[in-house]
């Protein structure tokens, strides 16, 4: 390795956690609700955005205007209320970056570069293992060497386009090659 690896940066819904079909049924019911349309491929598309962004891409879209913030907190309320009515994941709260610890979502970087504060890191310590384009683009922008896992059904070449170092068909994949994916890479 070129590299002393220290950390690697797992997105947590979709790659960690199969949550990203929860997250898509629970946006796209909740909106659904409310007249609006996201399909559930959309959301994998808005995956790492904060939810008040997505929000507003519809509002925008559809009705030609932002959300106002009573409306952004109860369709909010409303997807985690059903969201969370799914089975969960557990994790070191005190090493997670969740969109209470950022201003900005994906694809800002923002989230990566606390991930990187929070563990006391410098990017070229670490790698982004992501499965969507927003956070693909996130941990880019960071400047962390980040891998990209199509675990989802999109296309592999919008992974690639979001700036992923390395495209990998599945987790599995991943596992797999571990060893000799950083021997090449790193």
């Amino acid at each position: 390795m070129k590299k002393k690896l220290k950390a690697v940066l797992f997105d947590m819904d979709g790659v960690l956690f199969d949550s990203m079909p929860y997250h898509s049924e629970a946006w796209h019911t909740v909106m659904k609700s409310h007249g609006l349309t996201l399909s559930r491929e959309e959301a994998y598309m808005h995956e790492g955005r904060t939810g008040a962004s997505t929000i507003n891409i519809v509002f925008q879209r559809e009705l030609g205007r932002e959300a106002t913030q009573e409306e952004i907190e109860s369709i909010y309320q409303e997807k985690s209320v059903l969201f969370n009515s799914y089975p969960e994941a557990m994790f070191r709260k005190e090493l997670m970056v969740t969109a209470f610890d950022v201003k900005y979502g994906k694809p800002n970087p923002e989230p990566y570069l606390m991930a990187l504060k929070k563990g006391g890191l410098k990017a070229d310590e670490a790698i982004v293992v992501e499965n969507a384009p927003l956070g693909v683009e996130a941990g880019h922008n960071a400047g962390i060497f980040t891998i990209a896992v199509n675990t989802g059904p999109l296309d592999g070449q919008v992974l690639l386009d979001a700036g992923a170092d390395l495209l990998l068909p599945s987790m599995q994949a991943l596992s797999d090659h571990w060893d000799t994916l950083f021997e090449k890479n790193t």
